[in-house]
């Protein structure tokens, strides 16, 4: 039995992340307390492509990141917050941590999280799985019981980076690699990044003595495209979006710069609310989800996100419906909440020692 359980839930450790970490900047930076901060009027200068690859060769190595994933920007200028809104909060999932090397595992995180090879190899740095609570082990259900993934650590890397850069003054880089860092910290605010089962009847356990381990795979990673599809059509109706005031600061964030005991928080976080998005999902699309012909990561099959979003309870009794989406979007709310209190603190920190007047 053991075995067993080791065999699904290695399966279930694919990589995926937040396939709109753009629209959330965009949100971000269409916010009064984005208008509020001069610094993001400030030019950034895009140096020469040869200029990047230099810079790019040192931080490879101190990254241990793969080169060939990581592209050159086009050269020229940008305001900051037009860049804050460009590909480089994206760039961690264009392939940067995909196929590398042994050494770079020295804990072998890969065996449980997407293994060596391909896009999913990516999945050790970008979540962490901080082991199974024994005060609540079917909740928090998790092979193996040990804490997984080198997201954390990466936070705090990349913090550093950047960080030197803007001491620099080094705008270019020490944004592109803040905004690298985001990204890993958005991710740890999705909740399937943190819990390899948010609830455990989201498994299909019909098929428990016919392709377990496959199925289970197919329907954890329906939910989590499901989930992220929904919040993704939601973000993307701009300030129709019932999201847009969970971008909002309701005051100015007090946090320290990043550290341990912060992403630690984040983490801790993400964790409480995944039962919480976990429940409405299984209420909202069990039946559509456990269809063997839905898989939504191989584009078989698909969900009408905006007419749940748009739902109306007092209509073809959608009332249970309404509620869970709202379930969700509330949860969600409160994690973007967060996510935009950090981004924006990490921002203020960055860029305090930097004049608007000298245009770098």
């Amino acid at each position: 039995m053991v075995l067993f359980l080791v065999s699904f839930l290695i399966g279930l450790n694919s990589a995926q992340a937040w396939d709109h970490h753009q629209a959330i900047m965009s949100q971000l930076m269409d916010t009064k307390a984005a208008s509020s901060r001069d610094y993001l009027k400030m030019m950034v200068v895009i140096p020469s492509e040869e200029d990047q690859k230099k810079t790019l060769e040192t931080l490879v190595k101190e990254l241990e990141v793969n080169a060939e994933k990581i592209p050159l920007q086009k050269v020229g200028k940008v305001s900051a917050a037009d860049f804050i809104q460009g590909e480089s909060i994206d760039e961690p999932d264009f392939g940067m941590d995909q196929d590398l090397p042994d050494s770079t595992d020295p804990k072998n995180d890969r065996a449980w999280m997407g293994g060596k090879t391909g896009p999913t190899s990516q999945g050790f740095r970008h979540m962490f799985f901080q082991g199974i609570e024994w005060s609540s082990p079917l909740r928090t259900l998790q092979i193996p019981f040990h804490g997984i993934g080198q997201s954390p650590e990466r936070i705090l890397k990349l913090h550093s980076i950047s960080k030197k850069f803007f001491e620099e003054k080094n705008i270019f880089w020490g944004l592109r690699t803040l905004l690298w860092e985001l990204h890993f910290i958005q991710d740890l605010h999705q909740p399937f990044h943190v819990m390899q089962v948010p609830y455990f009847k989201m498994l299909p356990w019909k098929d428990l003595f016919r392709k377990f381990v496959a199925r289970s795979t197919q329907v954890i990673a329906n939910y989590h495209y499901a989930y992220e599809g929904l919040v993704n059509e939601s973000v993307h109706e701009g300030k129709l979006s019932t999201l847009v005031p969970c971008f909002e600061l309701e005051a100015a964030p007090q946090f320290p710069e990043i550290n341990a005991a912060m992403v630690a928080e984040v983490v801790q976080l993400s964790r409480k609310h995944a039962h919480e998005i976990g429940v409405p999902l299984h209420q909202l699309w069990d039946r559509d989800l456990k269809d063997p012909v839905m898989n939504l990561p191989e584009g078989m099959g698909a969900l009408d996100y905006y007419s749940y979003l748009h739902a109306n309870a007092e209509e073809n009794n959608q009332k249970q419906d309404v509620e869970s989406v709202n379930q969700i979007l509330k949860t969600t709310c409160d994690l973007m909440k967060n996510l935009t209190k950090i981004t924006f603190s990490e921002l203020d920190q960055s860029f305090k020692s930097i004049s608007i007047s000298t245009g770098k």
